[in-house]
């Protein structure tokens, strides 16, 4: 038996797939299938497992082939056992397939809650904020009330609540990782904030019985639990940790010690019209922004990571506007320390120096005691303070510009 496809868009065929899979899940109690491409490049996509009709369970096969262009112009189904009677299953498959259509032609969804937990390092959040489409909160409110210890790279843990629209629980759960993750990214950018998903690995942890007792080495999984009770719906507000207050300005350097993260007062104007200005200055927003997050996850092990992808996110804004990268950062910057020799640098030497040739300009391997005699040290660490301090000022100018 063959469906055609073929009359269906891309997205459409798309979204029957979407409700074919969601019909299937539902109507297979087991199946298996693989992937493969083929020598011609086209992907074949095969599922198995028994499906019901008035006569019993048919093991059927469920297969389709996409070729280079994305499309999906047929799927054929037929069952494992060749010697099967087709009326023992065909009707029941064409009836399922008219639930599906209708179904798919309808957009029958769900509304599913889901909440997503990111770490970061620095000081906890002041509060939980409802922003365009989910809400942000500490994960424990009260992790930063002793002033008396002030840590800087103590690990934070936060939420990102929100609801997603989908056809059943496992479609639910692919889009909402998906949403989850570029909203993360987005408050990497925003919030200056390296925020990564928690890991499962095993470490080496120092712990000691008492004050007194001598320090010992003990392998521990890393994972983080608050103790509640996980919701299946959105919280009222409040309810969960008090409402926090929009302070300060998005790129203004802040004045006097916080020992809060703080949100900005643009961040829900900003965050709302990401959404609205049209897929491609979106896209070229996500792509910075994404850049942007490996920068601020990935320096503390390797500097010239950190500062080779603030120059790569603000290179992806500069390719969306159609313009190079030091062209873009003059059109942004109007104060450049350095001038064009240290755009130059950070695009060759740094950006394209470490992407294509290898280099690691800021030292991370040279990890020993600092030689103060040593001008490299201090080129270094005006390197990595001016390159983070022109690239997060052309990406701020930006986003103001097309969001405020």
């Amino acid at each position: 038996m063959r469906i055609s496809l073929a009359t269906l868009s891309v997205d459409e065929q798309k979204n029957f797939l979407d409700y074919l899979n969601a019909g299937l899940r539902r109507r297979m109690r087991s199946n298996s299938g693989q992937a493969e491409f083929t020598d011609d490049g086209r992907h074949v996509v095969t599922q198995a497992g028994p499906f019901p009709t008035p006569a019993g369970e048919v093991d059927l096969i469920w297969q389709f082939e996409r070729p280079a262009d994305a499309s999906v112009p047929n799927i054929d189904v037929r069952p494992i056992d060749p010697e099967a009677k087709e009326e023992d299953w065909l009707s029941a498959v064409e009836a399922f397939l008219d639930e599906v259509r209708t179904s798919a032609t309808s957009r029958n969804l769900q509304t599913f809650f889901y909440r997503h937990l990111f770490l970061y390092e620095g000081f906890n959040l002041r509060g939980e904020f409802w922003l365009p489409g989910f809400r942000l909160a500490p994960a424990l409110p009260d992790d930063n009330v002793d002033r008396n210890k002030i840590v800087f790279h103590e690990e934070r843990a936060i939420y990102i609540d929100h609801e997603v629209q989908a056809i059943d629980k496992d479609h639910s759960t692919l889009l909402a990782g998906e949403v989850a993750y570029r909203l993360a990214a987005r408050l990497c950018l925003l919030l200056d904030v390296g925020l990564y998903p928690p890991e499962s690995d095993l470490r080496w942890v120092q712990i000691r019985e008492t004050s007194e007792a001598p320090w010992t080495c003990q392998r521990h999984p890393l994972g983080f639990i608050d103790g509640r009770p996980v919701p299946d719906r959105m919280p009222r507000r409040g309810s969960e940790c008090h409402l926090g207050e929009f302070r300060g300005q998005l790129g203004k350097e802040r004045t006097g010690f916080s020992t809060w993260l703080e949100c900005p007062e643009e961040l829900p104007l900003i965050l709302g019209r990401i959404e609205t200005v049209g897929a491609q200055l979106r896209d070229a927003f996500d792509a910075c922004a994404r850049l942007y997050q490996v920068a601020t996850t990935g320096r503390r092990a390797f500097p010239s990571v950190g500062l080779t992808y603030r120059v790569a996110a603000v290179d992806a804004l500069a390719q969306a506007s159609r313009m190079k990268f030091q062209d873009f950062v003059r059109a942004h910057v109007p104060s450049i320390k350095g001038g064009d020799a240290f755009l130059n640098h950070l695009y060759w030497p740094v950006r394209s120096g470490h992407i294509h040739g290898g280099r690691f300009p800021l030292g991370d391997y040279n990890p020993g005691m600092p030689d103060l005699t040593d001008p490299r040290l201090l080129e270094r660490s005006n390197l990595s303070y001016d390159g983070y301090s022109v690239t997060r000022s052309a990406i701020i100018e930006w986003v103001k510009r097309v969001f405020l």
